[in-house]
């Protein structure tokens, strides 16, 4: 659990067990179903949940989060929950907290399916508001909800799933016309809602790069600082 302050991670650690398993799970998943929300929005829906609690609290929590997630890259689950019980849990909330991880972490199958279960209008609705989104037209995610007449999962599901396609269309890694056959082939897309999908990246491909470039940008200025 390296890479993050491993104090922040003991501290929220202690803060979980305080709780009954379920909030524990509870939390835990609106954590993994914030992902990639405004950490604004991400605080907002834990005090929703546990009230105003301090935001040291919130990010001990957080680093708690993803320090397990980046267990379950390197390690088997058995042994991140062993390390689990070695920080004080008990061996069942040790697995119910993993299998709670492993069970929610966004994957870009789960997000596919998420957004082949809309009709074609609603698709079409969330692809043009992601696009505006993107680009920063609107403040959070509750503004985006609002304008796309969508739930939150499925505006997550597209801001993932979107931007993982249009950066392996920017790097090369495939084309738009072999993204169409992708969607199809391993996606389970119909034909005709890949293609919404491929038309989106493609009718707005120059402003998307150039926000795309921006973002990159931004983020080494960020590391560098």
């Amino acid at each position: 659990m390296n890479e993050i302050p491993y104090r922040d991670v003991v501290e929220g650690a202690k803060f979980l067990m305080k709780l009954p398993l379920d909030r524990q799970l509870r939390l835990i998943e609106l954590i993994i179903h914030s992902v990639p929300a405004s950490v604004d929005e991400t605080i907002k829906k834990i005090r929703d949940e546990l009230g105003q609690v301090d935001l040291d609290v919130i990010r001990e929590v957080l680093a708690f989060t993803l320090a397990v997630v980046k267990s379950l890259v390197r390690k088997d689950p058995g042994e991140v929950i062993r390390d689990l019980e070695h920080m004080g849990f008990t061996e069942k909330s040790a697995r119910a907290i993993v299998n709670k991880i492993v069970s929610e972490l966004p994957s870009a199958e789960r997000d596919a399916e998420l957004l082949r279960e809309l009709d074609e209008e609603a698709l079409a609705r969330l692809m043009n508001t992601w696009v505006r989104f993107f680009m920063g037209d609107y403040e959070n995610f509750s503004e985006w909800s609002a304008d796309a007449g969508l739930p939150y999962h499925c505006l997550l599901a597209a801001s993932r799933f979107m931007e993982s396609a249009l950066k392996s269309v920017l790097t090369g890694e495939f084309s738009l016309k072999r993204l169409a056959k992708i969607l199809v082939e391993e996606y389970g897309f119909e034909p005709r809602k890949a293609r919404q999908l491929v038309r989106t990246l493609d009718e707005h491909m120059e402003d998307l790069s150039r926000v795309m470039l921006f973002k990159y940008l931004k983020r080494i200025i960020d590391a560098v600082e």
